[in-house]
């Protein structure tokens, strides 16, 4: 697991904030994006704006050149030459100044008021490591009618992405998938020096997913929350996050969800190779005891919102079974350990 250096750390004092964004190969909606930052109301001279570029063939790069002499704050462009989210998201946070580490993505349209908001976190909330703030999807064709996301059968917000739990400052519930989401995620630069960098095997490299589904940013989210950190739900900062039609689609769903139970396995390293599990072909005998009730339901529910919801359960139990697989396959070519991760019991 990648470890933070504190000899990288800069001269912390001057900047508050540091709002980091990372992109690649997304010049259009990104100069939407940039639009959308530097119409902020007032200006924040101690905070500062890192672009990561991560090896875009585009002209990412001439997108940006307009804006790296604002006045509005300190603006900084760098290029990750390595592929991959993780990678430029370690580059940013090795290069942050600032107390508070502002992450957001480089297709969501900014609130005007969203970096005063943040930058009260800086002293506001400080018993809380991690912070999120509130997505709002823009549907390029309307919310399905299928997409519930409050009830006994809601589905996953950010599969989407949206990450709405009202307007009311709150903690997050310990270890549910209510944590931070990284298109507006607040962390504060301790945690980094405490529990080292984000997982460079997780996430999106270039256009595609490496796992799918959780990614870099909740694994490290779910690393603090198993030290006994504790993480806020902040809506006062709000981006709205556009949601295609491609994305929007049951097909695009169910993908969506085998990938997370393929990399929440991932993370889970520690599933793999606990002596205690009764095994079948390597595979934990737990595992094909999850897939009754989804199976039961998916053949005789008669609510619809029922059967879609154990219809989804029976791909992420499909993808965690692909990524068992997978890693005795590993392990059987490189004959290495898996890192450790956080120790939990499925």
């Amino acid at each position: 697991m990648p470890e933070f250096n504190k000899e990288d750390k800069m001269n912390n004092n001057e900047i508050a904030v540091s709002v980091i964004v990372c992109t690649y190969n997304r010049a259009e909606s990104f100069k939407k994006f940039l639009e959308s930052f530097f119409s902020q109301d007032g200006k924040f001279p101690d905070c500062e704006f890192l672009i990561v570029d991560n090896n875009s063939t585009d002209n990412t790069r001439q997108v940006c050149e307009e804006y790296l002499k604002s006045d509005m704050i300190q603006v900084r462009y760098i290029h990750e030459k390595q592929q991959g989210l993780s990678y430029a998201r370690n580059t940013s946070v090795k290069n942050a100044r600032g107390k508070l580490l502002a992450f957001i993505d480089d297709d969501v349209v900014v609130d005007r008021k969203w970096l005063q908001m943040v930058r009260k976190l800086v002293d506001e909330y400080p018993e809380y490591i991690a912070m999120g703030g509130k997505v709002v999807p823009i549907w390029e064709k309307g919310k399905p009618p299928w997409a519930v996301f409050e009830g006994k059968y809601a589905i996953i917000q950010s599969v989407f992405p949206s990450h709405d739990y009202g307007n009311e400052v709150k903690p997050y519930p310990i270890r549910t998938q209510k944590n931070p989401m990284g298109a507006c995620m607040m962390i504060r630069r301790e945690a980094f020096e405490k529990y080292g960098l984000f997982r460079t095997d997780l996430g999106v490299s270039g256009a595609s997913l490496k796992t799918g589904g959780l990614h870099e940013d909740t694994e490290f989210i779910w690393r603090m929350l198993a030290h006994g950190e504790k993480a806020l739900y902040y809506p006062k900062a709000v981006v709205s996050h556009f949601v295609p039609e491609s994305r929007s689609s049951k097909k695009y769903i169910k993908q969506w969800y085998f990938k997370s139970g393929a990399s929440f396995t991932r993370m889970k390293h520690n599933y793999y190779d606990r002596q205690e599990y009764v095994r079948f072909f390597g595979i934990p005998r737990w595992l094909f005891k999850k897939f009754i009730k989804p199976a039961f339901w998916l053949l005789f529910a008669v609510n619809k919102e029922k059967r879609f919801f154990y219809h989804l359960r029976f791909y992420r139990l499909l993808g965690t079974l692909a990524e068992f697989f997978n890693h005795k396959y590993e392990m059987l070519k490189k004959k290495g350990s898996p890192p450790q991760s956080i120790e939990e019991k499925p």
